[in-house]
């Protein structure tokens, strides 16, 4: 949406500055004519008494002001327009980038809750399926412990009983 709203608003400010270039051309043709045609009067002119001079160059440097002032007016019209133009622009890009910002923002913060939920529900299976591993082999555990610790066998009630014991203390301090 923001990438269409500014196209739009540059195929507007094309069109706008060429309305205005075309504007600038013909008033341009026109100050050339005009130069022309006051060209042609100057070489008559220098055949023409200096009575005559004088009102030509009085009628040209009139038309010269006028015309210098339609053309500077039309600058400051142009650059004007321009500047509007482009701070429209500005401002709808810089709105329609924070709402862009913004939405990418939520987005990802769904996607890291939704990541760390799954997380901690692995986690918690991991933990779960390990204390399971431990009790299922407890018993095979503890005989290789005690063989291991006290050189010997020792019979498997006893042996049980004693790891039991370690067990529920470990679970109690939170080891396990």
């Amino acid at each position: 949406m923001p990438i269409q709203i500014l196209f739009y608003a540059t195929v507007l400010l094309v069109v706008i500055l060429g309305v205005i270039l075309a504007f600038v051309v013909s008033s341009y043709q026109r100050i050339v004519e005009k130069h022309a045609a006051l060209k042609a009067r100057s070489k008559h002119l220098k055949e023409v008494s200096g009575e005559e001079k004088a009102a030509f160059a009085e009628e040209l440097g009139k038309i010269s002001g006028e015309e210098a002032g339609e053309y500077q007016e039309i600058l400051e019209n142009v650059k004007n327009q321009a500047r509007a133009t482009l701070e429209e622009i500005s401002k709808s890009t810089r709105e329609a980038s924070v709402a862009e910002v913004k939405g990418m923002s939520s987005f990802f913060k769904t996607k890291v809750d939704e990541e760390y939920t799954k997380i901690q529900s692995e986690l918690e299976k991991y933990k779960k399926d390990r204390l399971k591993e431990i009790d299922e082999n407890k018993n095979q555990i503890i005989k290789d412990m005690s063989t291991k610790v006290l050189g010997e066998a020792i019979d498997t009630d006893k042996h049980q009983e004693l790891i039991m014991k370690a067990l529920e203390e470990a679970k109690k301090e939170n080891v396990l």
